[in-house]
């Protein structure tokens, strides 16, 4: 039997992960396919996302839209990242009359918009201490690593 929520409803396997305990173990997820628009960035961020629901036990095939999402606004977030590092947090630009005005970089928005639906993502999926859901210190390192901290 399904577990149920307060009113009822039966649960996601990942809701509540982090206040409820862990969620009810998934179906394997075999039937997932890391989508072909995503560059390496977000390939790589989908095999390590989904190798992490996998050794948990709680990876479902009902997770493939918010692992896409999730990969797909990573990806995102780094092209924006690397903007940011190569131009700056201002850039300088021109007006429709030709002087040079100093505004903040498009890319900054974009870079932290990405990051909040990461965010937002990796809690929903399970992939954050917070969350409840991650393994002592696996994933942390390589996360660092995609991240650009290390």
């Amino acid at each position: 039997m399904k577990e149920t929520d307060a009113l009822g409803r039966r649960r996601h396997p990942n809701q509540n992960a982090g206040s409820k305990g862990l969620p009810i173990p998934g179906d394997g997820g075999e039937a997932l396919a890391c989508p072909a628009w995503l560059g390496k960035v977000g390939k790589d961020e989908w095999e390590r996302a989904v190798e992490v629901l996998r050794s948990q036990g709680i990876l479902s095939s009902k997770d493939a839209p918010a692992l896409e999402l999730y990969a797909g606004a990573f990806e995102e977030y780094r092209w924006a990242r690397a903007d940011v590092v190569k131009n700056g947090i201002r850039i300088i630009t021109k007006t429709e009359r030709g002087h040079e005005v100093e505004r903040k970089n498009p890319a900054c928005t974009v870079m932290n918009s990405a990051w909040a639906r990461c965010r937002t993502l990796l809690h929903e999926l399970g992939l954050t201490p917070r969350s409840g859901m991650g393994s002592e210190g696996a994933g942390g390192d390589d996360f660092e690593k995609l991240m650009g901290l290390c």
